[in-house]
């Protein structure tokens, strides 16, 4: 499922979310463009549902997660790792997992820029994986990945599923 919010640059917007997601049986919402400034939030909001963002730069930028009120003792630990990348740590019972949420920088940003944000990403997910932890990883790629089908000579990872022209960051 995905939503449009506009922006999650208030309180209000957050409660919007909210207000959005009543009718639905969701658990985890992960989130981008939240365009906050604050650097850290852990907040638990009125609902009872939780909000952990990583922000910094208001009117731009920011991830962030909203979980569930009803995973409230499975919550291990959230990190703030910019304000394009963080995670969550859920320990549900036996099954320990990472959730990751990252906001990669567009085609307009240095290569030197996308590859330091890969080399993070990659870090975050080699360190759960070395701890043995499941990892759910989201966010929105700033790339346009062009559909070329699985029987051509350069086949597509979406398949028949993607855009009719891709970009460079799709290619990449």
């Amino acid at each position: 499922l995905l939503l449009n919010t506009r922006s999650l640059v208030c309180d209000e917007r957050i409660a919007e979310l909210e207000t959005e997601l009543s009718p639905l049986l969701w658990d985890i919402v992960f989130v981008n463009e939240t365009w906050r400034g604050e650097v850290e939030e852990i907040d638990e909001l009125a609902s009872g549902h939780f909000w952990f963002g990583a922000g910094g730069t208001k009117g731009k930028h920011g991830v962030a997660f909203l979980l569930h009120k009803r995973w409230k003792r499975s919550i291990s630990r959230f990190h703030r790792c910019s304000e394009r990348l963080a995670f969550l740590e859920l320990d549900i019972g036996a099954i320990k997992l990472t959730c990751i949420v990252v906001y990669m920088p567009h085609s307009g940003y240095e290569d030197l820029v996308l590859e330091e944000m890969y080399e993070n990403m990659n870090t975050v997910v080699a360190e759960a994986r070395d701890k043995g932890r499941i990892v759910v990883l989201a966010g929105d790629w700033n790339a346009e990945v062009e559909s070329r089908g699985f029987d051509t000579e350069a086949p597509s990872s979406v398949g028949h599923f993607g855009n009719k022209v891709g970009n460079a960051r799709g290619l990449w």
